[in-house]
């Protein structure tokens, strides 16, 4: 008996365009670059698909802690309640992506997400049985 698998999708750069498009493929995950709109995703997808990604890839050259700090922060704020989200770099991450900036990255989003989900296992408790 052959089993169906969720089929998953990346495009980079701005898809927000075509966002409608996207989702009437039928996909169950799509991944999806730092330029295009988290929020606007969320919005159209209705939880139907996993949305992972959106973090600017550049933080992991270029950018410092409290820039990632932020970006972490905000992907899952829009992104925790609305779908099944998966925080992750919005493409491949650059090759001079320096290793603390990778740590730090895993370290906070860590973190961040143990608290996004305390709140929300308080303010949703329906969203989580037993």
């Amino acid at each position: 008996m052959l089993k169906k698998a969720p089929m998953a999708l990346h495009i980079c750069g701005y898809i927000d365009p075509i966002i409608d498009d996207i989702l009437d493929t039928g996909i169950g995950l799509i991944s999806l670059d730092a330029p295009s709109s988290l929020n606007k995703m969320i919005e159209k997808s209705s939880g139907k698909v996993v949305v992972m990604g959106n973090i600017p890839t550049g933080l992991f050259a270029i950018g410092d802690f409290g820039e990632m700090e932020a970006a972490v922060d905000e992907c899952l704020e829009k992104g925790a309640a609305g779908s099944g989200f998966i925080l992750a770099s919005g493409c491949e991450i650059p090759l001079n992506s320096t290793e603390d900036r990778i740590d730090h990255f895993f370290k906070y989003a860590h973190a961040a997400g143990r608290h996004i989900m305390s709140n929300l296992k308080k303010q949703h408790p329906e969203l989580f049985p037993g």
